[in-house]
Parts: C-alpha cells; structure tokens; sequence
C-alpha cells in the first residue's frame, strides 16, 4: 500500500471540525447557559439601577477578557507550529513561561484595580468599592485559568476545555446564588466569579499533567514578541467595539435606562461567545495547517458557516418573538424587547468579522486587523452623536457593524472566493514530521516527549504501511 494512498484516505477522516465544534459548542452551550442562569438570577435580584452597575463591570471584565485572547493566540499558534513538528519539549518550556507570566500579570491587575478602586467608583457609582476590589480579585484568578484554557485550546483537548468551562458555568451559578442569598448585593456577584474560577483551575490542570513529565527544552527565538505586538492590534479593538457601547450608555443615559441596555447587552452577547466557542476548534488546526504549508480556506467556510447560523436564528427569533425572550429570562421591570433585535444582529456582524479576523492571525496575515480601527472610530463617534434613545443606538451600532463587515470581506476576497471552490480538505500530521520521529530514534528509545509523539503519530499512520521508494539516478522508483 502506497504513502500517499493511504494517506489520501486519511485526509477525509481526519477532518474533525464538525465534530469538534459540536463538542465545543455543546459544552459551550452548557457552560453558557449556567452563565446566563447566574446573569438572569443577578438581574432580577439586584433590578435595573444595581444591574447596571453590575453590568458595566462586567464590561471590564469582557475587555480583559479579550485581551486575554491576546496570550490564547500567542499560546495557540505556536503549540500548533512546535505540534506540527512534533516538538512537546518547547510546548512544556512554554506551559511554564505561560502560567508564571500570567500569575504575575493577574497579580498587577487586582492591585491596580484596589488601588484605582475609588476613581473606578466615581465613574460607575457603586454603593462601595468592595465590588471593584472583587472584580480585581476575579480577574486575577480569570487570568490564571485563561492560560489553562489556552494550553487546552492550543493541544487541541476539546472535550477537556469544554467540561472544564462547564465547570467554571456551574461553580458561577452556586456560588452566585449562595452569595446573592445572603444579601451581598454586586460584591456577591463578583465573589461568585472569582470563587468558580479559582476552583476550576485544578480540574483544567490535570488533562495537561503528561506535559509536566516531559523535560523542557530552550524555544529559541521564533518571533513571539512580534506576534504578540501585531495580535494585540484586533484583541483591543473587538473587545472596544463589544463592550463601548454599554459603557457609552452608562455615562449618557440614567441608571434605569443603563440597566435596560445591560440586560439587552448580555442576550445579544450570546452569540458573540457561542462563536467564539466554534473558533476555537477553527483557530489551533487553521494554525497547523499553515505552519505546515497547507490551505486552511476550508476552515474559513465553516467558520463563517456555522456563525452565520447560529447568529442570524437567534437574530430572527429575537425579532420575531422579542417579548417572549425578553421577559422569559428577565422580569417585566425590564423594558428590552424593543432592543434585543437590533443588538444580536450587530453582535452578528462583529462575530463573522472576527471570524476573517482570527483565521488571519491563525495564518499570520495582520493586515485585516487594521481594518477595525477606523470603524472603531467610527462606531464611538455615531453612538456619541445618534443617542435620543436607546434603540436608535442600536440600529447605527448594528449598521456600522455591517459595514465593518462587508469592508473585511472585500478586504480578504481571494480567500472569500477560495474557500468556495472544491478542496482536498487537510490533515493531522505532515508526512515529514511523521518520518522524522519515527525514523529519529529506535524504539529502545525511553524518551518521554518522544514516547507520546510516536502514539500520536501511530494513531495517525502506521508506518507498516509505508512503502520506502528509492530513486535511482535517471529519476526512476527503484522498489527496496
């Protein structure tokens, strides 16, 4: 049986986006959901004028959020690139640097929040700046477990990452309902946050305990730093263009209306992170692929495929059914059912805009990502301009969206057009790589790193089954 017989056969098979997205979106949907539960229970508990507050902090947290996004690319892109080479040693190196980094990072971030805690109050108005402080304090741990997160993310372990952030969702909801029981207001929202996502992080740890057993080896210099400088450029501005608005409306309007707009926020913002879930699975193989030299369009079409789809249906119920989700999940003091169209389909917008955003990062082209600067601009003067009410936010918001959309696609229309013609779908391992380890060491070899690349790469190609072709010197295969 020849190499590329049975390795053509393999290509179909190895094609697991569908499979992985569902698994991700599944977990995803759970996880969000316990989420949500915990979002609705704060809402009715606190009602519109606390909700509001609770929900611009909410906002800070989603902008480190997406900053944090900016380690998960970085730790994405190069687990793939060392993964494609089969190089475990340089992934352990860079779990350590990853987990002490972002220790020390959080660590920065509460005591700034604490010592800023009064200034931050002054704008948001809070009872006290106790839940400042312990939005700090979640934000560290959030951190930490982002990292974890990444290094699942990046080893392509989606079942993993996907119970390990349904165990985030559900230790949010107890603890949210517990310490809103006890009368503790936002501070017990926030508690509730920090508390489920210290106690995730040992439960993201073990899936990753067979790299701790792997001995480090140096990375070297493989332009990281660059990365990071080019990848923080879209990771700013999505999270700007996600989350301004909230905070633009917490400073225009009054606190009631601000909590109306909170409420609408975090039902359009669904969709936004459902996606976020798909890319997920889309990212780390679209990376592979190119390390390797491969067409990673394919994936481009299922990004845009599934988001379109899960955006737009919820769009379309929203609006078709708006009253009935709106006071379903919030109480009648909410007056949201004139908002909540109107913002899915701008979140819709921005999420197959960060579609073409992170496929290009994946495969290392950044010039799409200056795109969002100008509409970034553009979304914050329109919204400072047109605000007599708070739907007449939401439709410019939701058409600059649409612009921002269209002018991305123009932007990437050799890729928009590519991904549409017939592939050969894309594979697991590269056939070098496959030789390489196992034709790098006998099999006396006791290596650990080198032990779990040979069961990876088994599971992918036996090497029984390659035939070894030798080329005489007038070009002609010479069977061995």
């Amino acid at each position: 049986m020849s190499l590329l017989g049975n390795f053509g056969r393999r290509i179909g098979r190895d094609n697991h986006v569908l499979k992985n997205s569902l698994t991700l979106a599944i977990t995803s949907l759970l996880a969000n959901l316990f989420n949500y539960l915990f979002y609705f229970y704060t809402a009715r508990y606190l009602g519109p004028t606390d909700y509001g507050i609770f929900g611009t902090l909410l906002s800070i947290y989603f902008g480190f959020f997406f900053l944090t996004n900016i380690m998960n690319y970085l730790v994405i892109n190069y687990i793939s690139y060392f993964k494609a080479k089969t190089q475990y040693d340089k992934i352990r190196r860079l779990f350590d640097v990853l987990v002490r980094s972002m220790a020390l990072i959080g660590g920065v971030i509460f005591l700034a929040m604490w010592m800023l805690s009064s200034r931050i109050n002054a704008f948001i108005h809070a009872p006290t700046t106790v839940p400042i402080i312990f939005l700090g304090l979640f934000l560290w741990a959030y951190i930490i477990l982002a990292s974890f997160f990444g290094m699942l993310n990046g080893m392509q372990k989606f079942s993993s990452l996907g119970s390990s952030r349904v165990l985030d969702g559900f230790f949010t909801l107890i603890f949210g309902v517990i310490f809103l029981s006890l009368d503790m207001g936002i501070s017990g929202g926030m508690l509730a946050l920090f508390f489920a996502a210290l106690l995730t992080i040992p439960f993201a740890i073990v899936p990753l305990k067979y790299i701790l057993a792997i001995h480090p080896a140096r990375i070297g210099d493989i332009g990281i730093w660059e990365y990071v400088v080019k990848a923080i450029v879209p990771s700013i501005f999505i999270a700007i263009m996600l989350n301004a608005d909230v905070i633009l409306v917490k400073l225009v309007f009054d606190d009631v209306q601000a909590g109306y707009f909170a409420a609408a926020s975090l039902m359009g913002k669904v969709i936004f992170f459902i996606c976020s879930g798909m890319m997920a699975v889309i990212f780390p193989k679209a990376a592979e692929l190119s390390s390797n030299g491969h067409d990673a369009t394919p994936l481009l079409k299922d990004g845009l495929t599934y988001t379109a789809i899960v955006g737009f249906a919820i769009s379309l119920l929203y609006i078709i059914f708006p009253n009935f989700f709106a006071h379903i999940l919030f109480s009648q003091e909410y007056q949201i059912s004139d908002l909540i169209g109107p913002y899915a389909l701008s979140v819709t917008f921005l999420s197959m805009a960060n579609v073409f955003v992170m496929y290009n990062m994946a495969i290392k082209k950044f010039g799409a990502s200056y795109i969002l600067i100008p509409f970034t601009a553009i979304q914050l003067t329109v919204m400072a301009v047109f605000h007599s009410s708070l739907r007449q936010v939401l439709v410019v918001n939701a058409f600059v969206m649409f612009l921002m959309c269209m002018a991305i696609i123009y932007f990437n229309k050799e890729d928009f057009i590519k991904m549409f013609k017939k592939t050969t779908g894309y594979h697991k391992y590269p056939i070098s790589a496959y030789l390489r380890v196992k034709t790098s060491a006998g099999d006396e070899s006791t290596s650990s790193s080198r032990k779990i690349k040979v069961k990876e790469l088994n599971e992918f190609l036996p090497y029984d089954d390659v035939e070894m072709v030798d080329i005489d010197e007038n070009g002609n295969k010479r069977q061995q």
